[in-house]
């Protein structure tokens, strides 16, 4: 799978590279993407920090026994709220993913660019092909 971080970094390299493997692509797509799930990801750590501190809240007023139902209310609207934003994460994440595993690797620089393996050229061979005096059987 290609990093993401590569086709941010180096988008028109990524953009001829693809063109190489005559793959078309949204970079912009690919990069809407990625953001969404990173502000995803730091509302859910939001909330979880929110429902951690609330928690703690919890137990220092079990302590002095105090009221706690208010809190707890709000603690399980957080808990509600992360597994929304959790289930959101995930669903950005396969799309993402889904994308990203889709694409070719990369080409190398030695490799020539055409459309199939006729425009291969033949750097060394090790033996003769054998020609045949009878054609294949087809299948």
């Amino acid at each position: 799978m290609i990093d993401i971080n590569f086709i941010k970094e180096n988008p028109a390299l990524f953009m001829k590279l693809m063109k190489q493997r005559n793959v078309e692509i949204s970079i912009e797509e690919i990069t809407a993407l990625e953001k969404k799930k990173k502000e995803k990801i730091s509302e859910l750590q939001h909330f979880q920090t929110e429902r951690n501190a609330l928690s703690k809240t919890i137990g220092n007023y079990k302590r002095e026994s105090k009221e706690t139902i208010s809190l707890e209310s709000k603690v399980s609207v957080l808990k509600k709220n992360i597994v929304d934003v959790e289930k959101n994460v995930n669903e950005l994440e396969k799309k993402l993913y889904s994308i990203l595993l889709k694409l070719p690797n990369l080409p190398d620089t030695d490799v020539p660019i055409g459309i199939d393996d006729s425009f291969n050229k033949v750097i060394t061979q090790r033996f003769e092909v054998p020609k045949f005096n009878y054609r294949p059987l087809s299948r």
